[in-house]
């Protein structure tokens, strides 16, 4: 498909998510006008072969150059992300979307995007993040409601598997005069506090990853 109408579409994802329809009705009669008396682009794009149609173009290298190479990358790896590559789209692979998010993480509006485009973008941006000083260590600052966010799909993902491994803490946890978490409790006691006392969660994550790592040391 030619590039333009990609950068047309995915401009509907980036803009107010009120006027998604109105886009995708105006894409449609884009695919389906002809132009320069040549065929529609929809016909064009459909006369092509099962294996054109099954490869999108955005894999192709030459996006770089391209229109959307300005807010998209071929970089799929978030691992090999620099920050040149801050502020663009990448594709998630479909075995790696299963894998991380089989039991949900996505909102239904943008599950909903993910089937109207036949495919799964994240976007490495950086965004105003919501903050307080830590209450246990000095100097140091919190992110209470992304670590609360974060615990709340970590459980989602290790729900059965840490059920089915049985781990459990390794000492106590004390979070004021009334609230420990004691030694021999559930790891995913210590994942529920910190759910719901978004206060701690990110001194449960840092309880959390601890206990994780003492159990894979002893082979666990």
């Amino acid at each position: 498909m030619d590039p333009n109408v990609y950068a047309f579409i995915y401009s509907a994802v980036i803009g107010s998510p009120n006027k998604l329809q109105q886009s995708l009705e105006m894409t449609s009669r884009t695919l389906c006008r002809s132009t320069n008396g040549n065929p529609p682009i929809l016909q064009r794009c459909l006369s092509t072969s099962v294996k054109e149609h099954i490869e999108p173009t955005f894999h192709h290298p030459s996006i770089e150059n391209s229109a959307l190479g300005d807010f998209r990358t071929c970089e799929n790896n978030p691992v090999h992300h620099t920050t040149q590559h801050a502020g663009q789209f990448y594709t998630i692979l479909p075995e790696i979307k299963v894998q991380l998010f089989q039991n949900g993480g996505f909102p239904k509006l943008f599950e909903k995007q993910i089937k109207t485009f036949g495919e799964t973008l994240a976007n490495w941006t950086r965004r105003p993040r919501e903050v307080s000083s830590s209450t246990t260590r000095e100097g140091f600052v919190d992110l209470p409601l992304d670590a609360a966010t974060w615990l709340v799909h970590f459980k989602s993902q290790n729900s059965a598997l840490l059920n089915k491994l049985d781990l459990r803490i390794s000492k106590d946890y004390i979070w004021s005069k009334r609230e420990t978490t004691r030694e021999g409790s559930s790891i995913l006691e210590l994942v529920e506090h910190g759910i719901n006392r978004v206060k701690y969660a990110s001194d449960c994550i840092i309880a959390l990853l601890k206990e994780i790592k003492t159990h894979s040391t002893h082979g666990r």
